[in-house]
């Protein structure tokens, strides 16, 4: 979601001042009345590719759960208004939410559809991991979700998750980490920035790794591009080469030299928008290695660090042992970030023992950054490893998009069931018992 600002008493806010026409109108706009700020929204997939001076580019979510209500009911107003043209007075609402969301947030989004959205009678909130087992048609698996954001793991048991065992860690430890990293990377062998599409007026041919031949455009001041935009547009040139070029490695990377197992393996050409072309090598398998090592790869080539949180329920250590609030603080203090196997196996280690073959032979696979050519069998192979004996079995979606949905996915056949009209939340009841009635029928 885009975000332009400008003082009210502007003629036309900033998009006017610019040489550029912006005929596009905003999804909505909004006028602060303590700073006199007008705010206009624009939303939608591949809105922030064009370029509008000052404007911010920013996501209602923080680590999974809601940070920006205003962003949030805009986008969900732009989403039933203006891209499905449906009344929600006439439509129940079903919304997935993360396994470690609080009642405070969940009540306030049951307020927001009730009271903003007028649905007619039903508001259900469930847990994401609930819908991916439904996705993956299992009732006892351990799915392991890496997204943008953040990556955790969530066993659930005959369809409940098992809280006690959840085990994530945030701050950007997902696909935004091994973008930085690759930014970083491009930065450091070859001196190179990419720029957006909105920058080049044109190009001319160069050869593979020399310095872009390109023409920009005139009427785009570089002093207008604010971080957020010029970020964003990094964000999706790197998604394209994540998508072409990176893979995981199925050999341990040891200090992430390689060896002649990788050495050997083919080159792959990229081209950025710009024209600068590379054939990558080895270094197509060192950026997505720092999901299975990433302070080995961080204190080697720097970036910023996730936060490691994998015992957000229960106070207890690895071993089940009661942590004093000191001990607690001090293990903190010194916790480093687990290899997303790792963090399979702290979230494993808390569940009983007597559950854990069954949970290892339905590994569920879920998100957008797992996608990468040989995720799967590498994280297999570290599972096996580490849990010596058992049978590890993985379950993961082909299809890009069905990984990256698979929340959507498991809602529709949850909401098909027969027996799913007992888990709405009627407006009687919402009414009746206000938005506390969430923490009662949806856990």
């Amino acid at each position: 979601m885009d975000v332009e600002e400008s003082k009210a008493n502007d003629n036309g806010g900033t998009a006017s001042n610019s040489n550029a026409v912006d005929t596009e109108k905003p999804s909505a706009e909004e006028q602060d009345p303590r700073t006199k700020t007008k705010r206009k929204y624009y939303i939608g997939n591949g809105i922030s590719t064009k370029y509008r001076p000052n404007m911010e580019v920013k996501g209602p979510l923080k680590d999974g759960l809601i940070d920006d209500w205003d962003a949030y009911e805009n986008i969900w107003n732009y989403a039933f208004n203006d891209y499905l043209r449906a009344d929600t007075e006439t439509h129940p609402i079903l919304t997935t939410e993360a396994a470690w969301n609080i009642p405070a947030l969940r009540e306030k989004l049951t307020e927001l559809a009730f009271e903003k959205f007028k649905v007619p009678a039903f508001l259900s909130v469930t847990r994401q991991s609930y819908q991916r087992r439904f996705a993956a048609g299992k009732h006892t698996s351990l799915i392991i979700d890496s997204g943008s954001q953040c990556s955790s793991v969530v066993p659930v048991y005959e369809g409940f998750a098992l809280k006690q065992a959840i085990a994530k860690q945030t701050d950007n430890f997902g696909g935004d980490l091994v973008t930085g990293q690759i930014l970083k990377q491009l930065e450091r062998n070859y001196h190179y920035k990419p720029r957006g599409l909105f920058e080049i007026a044109g190009k001319s041919p160069v050869e593979s790794m020399k310095t872009p031949n390109v023409q920009l455009c005139s009427n785009v001041d570089q002093s207008c591009i604010t971080d957020s935009f010029r970020k964003e547009t990094w964000n999706n040139i790197v998604q394209e080469y994540k998508e072409s070029v990176c893979s995981a490695s199925t050999i341990h990377f040891g200090l992430f030299n390689g060896g002649p197992e990788l050495a050997n393996e083919p080159q792959k050409p990229f081209e950025f928008p710009d024209g600068f072309n590379l054939s990558v090598g080895i270094e197509r398998f060192r950026t997505p290695e720092v999901m299975f090592r990433p302070n080995e790869l961080l204190e080697k080539y720097g970036g910023d660090t996730g936060s490691s949180d994998n015992n957000i329920v229960g106070k207890k250590n690895v071993n089940g042992e009661q942590q004093s609030s000191s001990q607690e603080q001090n293990s903190k203090d010194k916790q480093k970030l687990l290899g997303i196997h790792e963090l399979t196996v702290a979230s494993l280690s808390r569940t009983d023992i007597d559950l854990r073959p069954h949970l290892l032979g339905n590994v569920v696979l879920s998100g957008g950054n797992t996608a990468f050519p040989l995720f799967s069998e590498r994280i297999s192979a570290e599972l096996i490893n580490a849990t010596p004996g058992s049978k590890v079995r993985l379950f993961s979606a082909t299809s890009l998009s069905e990984r990256k949905f698979m929340p959507w996915l498991g809602g529709s056949i949850l909401s098909s069931l027969g027996t799913f009209h007992q888990m709405w939340i009627s407006r009687q009841e919402y009414e009746e018992q206000g938005a506390s009635v969430v923490g009662k029928k949806c856990h």
